[in-house]
């Protein structure tokens, strides 16, 4: 997937950034448009505009009160979102109303998109489609596998023009533009801030007339206002600036029972001297309650939805955020996305949002919808650390305290008993803030809070090691219930020697947990601590679920930040095998973050603009003496041409889950370049990738497309359970099935034996480098290498020397028989171009 977005402001500009990205004009993609400042006339001719530099592009465009670009928030401007995708298909439909039941358009909706395997569909209506909450329940009924984003076109807020949406066709009335993007590899998130906590009993709407509502509980709607909000003179308000300013019922939406946190903003109509919600109806017999709208409620909202988005892929975030929750709430829309700042997000204001909450579509209004897109493995990681400021913002307070002051005497026991409950769900939601529920401990804002007051200067990191695989095996909830059930065991622990009093175990993540003692405890005291927790929980097994863990340690002492220097200490000994470390003064760990941070905007950059690139090492016949086959080897070269090897980067691209992504697109340059060569190639891949199903199908995909797979040769690394693996019996069999060929990479130090490795049929084994280049001065690498040709011989498996170095290491490496040599002596490894200087890539 490639995507970008911009701030549109002419074609000239446009087209140079298409090409200062390297974009294939020709290429199908997706765009969309969102304009806070331009007239029907000029969206269009902008549709127009970039329809004729992308041609084969699926264009749509609404209109916002305000649009959000690269985390910033912009007035008037217009933005183009542009999206390529390698293994999706694009989707684009408009709809009109016009004339039609909500039930006639669901049907429309359901029949465009319910076949084609879609998860997520964008919806953006025109003209405040007032039946958009009875068409949302059609389609919850028509069609549950749907997820919905998107909302209402924002309007035009220094003209006051109703929203529109629009194509390169033109300007849209009573319609509705959608869009989707569709395969077996689609992964799309939908999450909902909405910030609103329900606290009054559930009420009914009793008449209504369109939007408006007349009666509540067969009271007029003036009367019950007054009664329970003590609103004693009710206004309208002619434009937005003054509803956010003055409007009180803007923090007061109705909380719809039955549908999540799916609540509507109300306003009093002066004319009908009644209730009017905006732009959406509500059938009588609406029941709801009372609700508050506030920062700290969302700020816990999103923490939550951090948490949630980081559970799957997602490469591409856009968002779709209520006008109010820009123009009230301590500018909520541009805050809450302090998280997701580095994902440089984008999205539009809009005027009623559209979401699936998990369970059913529902449309929102005040909340801030954000979707994402994702055909990679490709992770989103929010910085949570924010929530180290965002915890300290504040409800408006007077606002809380209005209706007690507007109400006066006239407050009767049941609209104090409402107020009490707004408070005690603030302080309620405040508390959760601080608490990871899953394990009922307190999480890193709490440990931050409580370092304040006790000076917290000694910390134990405790990782669950096998984390990863018990998730696999059992499932996320198993893992989570076994989990718990050692914080208890742990928890009672502590208490029953009395540690509880000198150590306090928090929260990380779902793998990781600490333990933090202040200045107050020696260090004697909590290294004795927590050796006898080490002792008893390094490894566990649950009677219950019958599931083991087993923990790592990290004990950091004497450190001015000993909870960032713990979690660098994880990060820094993963690959040392003890489970028991002690990070202290003499032990200094030097983990630049930095440094890592540059190398994954470098690869971000590289599957972005195609900078995975394959360097070719030739492959010498001892007995041919020609080189005629070629080893490709991945690179990435940056924007200023510098090259960089795995060793640079490939650490790093596991750990953020980018590896498919170059392996993907390395192989695919590959089958490329070779498809109309006379020579062999060889490529590399890792368990990981067979292992991947998804892979697996793309890569035998692929490799029918490819005119010569008897070209091609597969090496993988020998490794202590490859050969055990069912996933590898069946990628070998399809690939020698295809006419391709298997080689063992660096066998000779490996755990397996040759008659397993014979067991799955490779055609070369490749004798490891550290063997070869000791041959001049090591027998025991000379046995080594006899025994191997010598077995390789009677079972017909050619034989490949690598590390190649020296003539004097070719010399022995000949006359032992070995069938091909690779290394610097023959040839380096060198870009396609360099390699084969007359051929051109096609």
């Amino acid at each position: 997937m490639i995507g970008f977005d911009t701030l549109y402001t002419g074609p000239e500009d446009f087209a140079a950034l298409l090409d200062a990205r390297r974009f294939d004009r020709n290429t199908e993609c997706l765009v969309k448009i969102f304009t806070a400042g331009m007239g029907k006339n000029e969206a269009v001719r902008t549709a127009r505009e970039i329809k004729r530099l992308l041609p084969r592009a699926h264009l749509i465009g609404s209109t916002a009160a305000g649009i959000v670009f690269c985390g910033k928030q912009y007035e008037g401007a217009t933005m183009v979102l542009i999206e390529r995708y390698d293994h999706l298909a694009i989707h684009t439909e408009v709809f009109s109303f016009a004339g039609k039941t909500s039930a006639a358009l669901a049907a429309e909706v359901h029949r465009a998109f319910s076949g084609v395997g879609s998860q997520t569909v964008h919806l953006l209506f025109s003209d405040r489609y007032a039946d958009v909450h009875a068409f949302i329940e059609e389609i919850n009924s028509l069609s549950p596998l749907i997820r919905l984003a998107g909302g209402m076109a924002g309007d035009l807020m220094r003209d006051g023009t109703p929203g529109f949406v629009f194509t390169e066709q033109g300007a849209l009335e009573n319609s509705a533009v959608a869009f989707a993007v569709t395969g077996e590899r689609a992964v799309s998130f939908v999450g909902i801030n909405t910030s609103q906590e329900p606290i009054s009993p559930v009420f009914t709407i009793t008449e209504t007339d369109g939007c408006l509502i007349r009666t509540i509980e067969n009271e007029p709607a003036d009367r019950w206002l007054f009664r329970y909000l003590g609103i004693e003179e009710m206004r309208s308000f002619s434009d937005w600036r003054s509803i956010a300013d003055n409007d009180h019922l803007v923090r007061f939406p109705i909380v719809l029972e039955g549908h999540g946190d799916a609540s509507r903003v109300t306003r009093y109509d002066e004319d009908e001297k009644c209730l009017s919600t905006y732009f959406s109806k509500l059938p009588a017999g609406t029941r709801f309650r009372i609700g508050y709208t506030g920062p700290s409620k969302c700020v816990h909202d999103c923490y939550e939805l951090c948490q949630n988005i980081m559970k799957q892929p997602v490469e591409r975030i856009f968002v779709y955020s209520c006008l109010f929750r820009k123009m009230y709430m301590q500018n909520a829309s541009k805050w809450e996305l302090l998280p997701l700042a580095e994902y440089h997000v984008s999205g539009a204001f809009v005027m009623g949002e559209i979401g699936f909450d998990g369970t059913r579509n529902e449309l929102f209004n005040g909340s801030c919808v954000i979707a994402g897109t994702a055909e990679n493995e490709r992770f989103v990681l929010p910085d949570i650390s924010v929530f180290d400021d965002l915890a300290n913002i504040e409800d408006d307070s007077a606002m809380v305290r209005f209706a007690l002051t507007r109400q006066k005497e006239t407050m009767s026991a049941e609209n104090r008993s409402l107020m009490e409950e707004l408070i005690r769900q603030r302080q309620e939601a405040g508390r959760r803030l601080y608490v990871d529920d899953r394990f009922s401990l307190p999480n890193v804002l709490q440990y931050k809070e409580d370092d304040k007051k006790q000076g917290f200067d000694k910390v134990c990191m405790i990782r669950v090691e096998n984390y990863d695989v018990l998730v696999a095996y059992a499932g996320v909830e198993a893992y989570i219930q076994n989990s718990r059930e050692i914080v208890d065991a742990v928890l009672q622990f502590m208490k029953a020697r009395g540690y509880a009093d000198d150590a306090s175990l928090y929260s990380v993540n779902q793998n990781t947990f600490f333990l933090a003692g202040s200045e107050a405890v020696s260090e004697a005291r909590f290294r004795h601590i927590v050796q006898k927790i080490y002792k008893h929980f390094r490894f566990y097994k649950s009677e219950k679920t019958g599931l083991s863990q087993l923990a790592r340690f990290i004990l950091v002492l004497g450190q001015q930040n000993p909870l960032e220097s713990g979690l660098n200490a994880l990060q820094a000994t993963k690959d040392i095998q003890s489970h028991f470390l002690v990070c202290d003064s003499k032990m200094a760990q030097d983990v630049s973050y930095a440094e890592e941070l540059r190398v994954i905007e470098l690869l971000n950059r590289a599957i972005s603009n195609g900078g995975v690139v394959p360097y070719y090492q030739g492959i010498r016949d001892n007995r041919e003496g020609a080189l005629t086959k070629y080893e490709a080897l991945m690179r990435i070269v940056d924007e200023d041409g510098q090259v960089y090897v795995p060793a640079a980067f490939m650490e790093i691209a596991k750990k953020y889950h980018l590896y498919s992504s170059l392996s993907q697109m390395m192989i695919a340059k590959v089958l490329e370049d070779f498809q109309n060569r006379p020579e062999e190639v060889a490529i590399n891949v890792s368990m990981h990738d067979i292992v991947s199903k998804e892979f697996r199908e793309w890569f035998f995909a692929r490799l029918q497309r490819f005119p010569h797979p008897d070209h091609l040769t597969v090496e993988f690394v020998e490794t202590e359970d490859c050969v055990a693996s069912e996933e590898l019996r069946e990628f070998v069999t399809k690939l020698h099935a295809a006419g391709s060929k298997l080689a063992i990479d660096d066998f000779g130090t490996g755990y397996s034996t040759l008659a397993e490795v014979v067991n799955i049929e490779p055609d070369y084994i490749k004798i490891d480098g550290g063997i070869i280049r000791e041959l001049t001065y090591s027998p025991k690498s000379m046995v080594l290498l006899r025994t191997v040709i010598f077995l390789a011989r009677q079972l017909h498996i050619k034989t490949v020397a690598e590390f190649v170095e020296t003539e004097e290491i070719q010399r022995i490496v000949k006359k032992s028989g070995v069938d091909y040599s690779q290394g610097y002596l023959f040839a380096q490894p060198v870009s396609f171009a360099e390699r084969f200087p007359v051929q051109t890539r096609k």
